[in-house]
């Protein structure tokens, strides 16, 4: 009997046992359970894509804002630049114009909110504010004498330059500063590079183009790659007495002695200038003073003559006044015949005076047969330009 009760109750017991293991069992998640997972899936990456959009968008307006303002401080220290620039003898004003533009361009694009544009207009336009070369010139000696006595014979220009960009180009002129209102130019040369010494002898094409006792001044140019012009500003310098060798002898030429046009009276002006030709020809007793004088073309040929053969006498007369013997002047008028110049303008260089030293009677001699070769009733016209 206890066999069987233990048989029933181990029968039992397993069946007891498979029904609770079949309780406990996982089950499948219904498709409802799976929709809710997903749902909730996808509202996690919603939120996380929305707080990426969100710092994105934090991100971008606020590198928008930093650019904006980065650029109104650009266009703003432009413009301070600008001002302080037209205020400023020493920029570049070719240069600084192009500058203009470019910030009327920038300050467009800045309205139109194109920042990153207006930016780069800005910083492109403080590369054309740039300083022009800065120049210090020395000259010597100030008063100039290329005789070719050893004295004073030569112009020595010593120069430097300080300059931002490299010097592209140099100019010296040299101009003479009278007679008349309008400087005339005698000389001009340049290159490249800009010399720290340079030696001018007073010649141009192998001839002296500077006379005595006339007033002269010298200006030196420098051009750097962008187009500055830095200059030294005027270098003046006074020419001392001086004789030339000529065909027609050995000759002083004076171009500063002035007379107005078509008369003879000689100004006061000139007593200064007469006074020291007379000091320098004492220094030589035993020469023969020829005095010529001349005219510009702008009369009749015959009126000419006549108005120089006046000029020359009345610059005697002074010399003859100031203590000169009168047996060594010899005056002659060389009418309109020996033109200096036929550039407009520059009509007092013909209206001159020039003293011709006379030593021999061959080398006077050979001086009136030159005279004689002039034919003073020819009308003299300025060559055609080609």
């Amino acid at each position: 009997m206890k066999k069987l009760l233990l048989f029933f109750f181990i029968i039992f017991a397993g069946c007891a046992l498979g029904i609770s293991a079949e309780e406990t069992r996982p089950q499948p998640p219904s498709e409802e359970e799976i929709l809710r997972q997903q749902i909730i899936e996808i509202m996690e990456r919603i939120n996380k894509n929305s707080e990426a959009a969100q710092t994105a968008y934090r991100e971008v307006t606020a590198a928008a804002e930093a650019l904006r303002l980065e650029t109104e401080q650009r266009l703003k220290n432009l413009d301070d630049t600008i001002k302080a620039a037209q205020e400023s003898k020493l920029v570049n004003r070719d240069l600084l114009k192009q500058a203009q533009g470019m910030q009327r361009n920038a300050q467009a694009q800045f309205r139109a909110k194109n920042y990153r544009e207006a930016l780069a207009t800005a910083n492109s336009a403080f590369e054309f504010i740039t300083d022009v070369p800065l120049v210090s010139t020395t000259l010597q000696p100030r008063l100039f004498s290329p005789d070719g006595d050893g004295v004073n014979d030569d112009l020595l220009f010593e120069t430097s330059v300080r300059a931002k960009n490299p010097i592209s180009n140099w100019e010296l002129r040299i101009m003479r500063s009278e007679p008349g209102d309008v400087d005339i130019e005698v000389f001009r040369t340049g290159g490249k590079g800009v010399p720290d010494r340079y030696i001018w002898k007073g010649t141009r094409d192998g001839k002296v183009v500077v006379d005595s006792a006339t007033n002269y001044y010298a200006e030196l140019y420098v051009i750097d790659e962008k187009g500055g012009r830095g200059e030294s500003g005027r270098l003046n310098f006074k020419t001392d007495i001086f004789v030339n060798r000529t065909e027609r002898g050995m000759m002083i030429d004076i171009t500063s002695i002035k007379f107005e046009p078509d008369k003879s009276v000689l100004l006061e002006e000139n007593y200064p200038i007469i006074q020291t030709i007379r000091q320098f020809l004492l220094k030589y007793p035993e020469y023969r003073v020829v005095v010529e004088g001349h005219a510009h073309f702008s009369g009749p040929a015959a009126w000419s003559y006549t108005l120089s053969q006046r000029r020359a006498q009345a610059v005697a007369d002074y010399l003859i006044s100031l203590g000169m013997e009168k047996d060594r002047l010899i005056v002659q008028g060389m009418g309109e015949a020996l033109p200096r110049t036929f550039e407009a303008g520059e009509d007092p260089l013909n209206r001159r005076v020039s003293f011709i030293l006379i030593r021999s009677e061959e080398e006077l001699e050979a001086y009136h047969k030159f005279v004689k070769t002039i034919n003073f009733k020819k009308e003299v016209t300025a060559p055609k330009k080609k």
